[in-house]
């Protein structure tokens, strides 16, 4: 990276994907081929469904450091000026144990309709290299990029930590935070530090992912014209992009009559919008009125 001559180092990337925009149909962005990947990642961008944002003294951190944070269609990165003698090190000193905050907030109302994750009351979901004091062993640390790990429940702070985080941020930025990241130089293992123990950047540059798992439901057909209704015996994967089939082998037929197995037979079953979800006892249905 350069600007006006001064010449940056990228200090960490954090990518944040999600397969309803990225998966086609219920093959997987990792497995589609590098053509197709291409051609979704163009048309992609994290900024639709939220907002990451540094926090204000995150903002005053880099401003006094001269570094850029940055936005791409599918990823955050903070720029770093790099120091004139020595091409390793910042511009400006950079402690072991600085902590860069980023905010994130919801843009999308229909995002959990389509995220395979469940909001909770005073827990927020956290993304740090550094376990904190308050959080058990088990606390699952950021991922790094081409990990196949998915953003779940256990990436929710507890109660405790939860609210020591909110009360290091002003009024205005609690407003809509559903989560926050948080990346010290030095991560809990090697492998999560943003910066090396000289305070020298790492190279490769160090990259951290967020991927959200997209929402599988139970997909019920309402046949209106046969007035029957039909649902599928698995879930199906809610998908931005492709075609998912549905075939009679894929319905509950169970209690259906001959007769009702024909009409049914005789139906072309499209997918589902991601505005209708609705939830049963332990069943997550999307509803389709044909």
């Amino acid at each position: 990276m350069a600007s006006n001559s001064v010449i940056f180092k990228t200090l960490f990337e954090l990518s944040v994907l999600h397969g309803y925009f990225l998966n086609s149909g219920e093959t997987e962005y990792v497995d589609l081929d590098g053509d197709k990947q291409k051609k979704v990642l163009k048309n992609y961008s994290f900024d639709s469904f939220v907002e990451i944002i540094p926090s204000s003294e995150t903002t005053q951190f880099l401003k006094n450091r001269r570094s850029i944070f940055s936005k791409k269609s599918d990823k955050i990165l903070v720029g770093v000026p790099i120091s004139n003698s020595d091409p390793t090190l910042p511009f400006i000193d950079i402690a072991l144990d600085a902590e860069l905050v980023f905010l994130i907030k919801l843009k999308d109302t229909y995002f959990e309709n389509y995220t395979h994750i469940s909001f909770t009351s005073n827990r927020i979901f956290y993304f740090s290299n550094v376990k904190p004091s308050t959080e058990p062993a088990s606390f699952k640390t950021i991922s790094l990029l081409g990990d196949p790990i998915f953003v779940d429940d256990d990436y929710k702070a507890t109660e405790i930590t939860t609210s020591n985080l909110l009360e290091t941020l002003t009024e205005n930025e609690k407003l809509g935070v559903i989560g926050m990241i948080s990346l010290k130089m030095t991560g809990d293992t090697i492998d999560l530090n943003v910066l090396d123990s000289s305070k020298k950047f790492i190279f490769p540059t160090p990259k951290f992912k967020i991927h959200f798992n997209n929402r599988k439901t139970y997909w019920k057909y309402f046949l209106t014209n046969a007035n029957l209704s039909v649902e599928t015996l698995a879930e199906k994967p809610l998908s931005k992009n492709g075609f998912v089939e549905i075939l009679p082998a894929d319905l509950d037929l169970f209690l259906f009559t001959p007769d009702e197995i024909t009409t049914v037979s005789t139906y072309k079953y499209p997918n589902p919008s991601i505005r209708s979800i609705k939830k049963v006892v332990s069943k997550i249905y999307s509803e389709i009125f044909i």
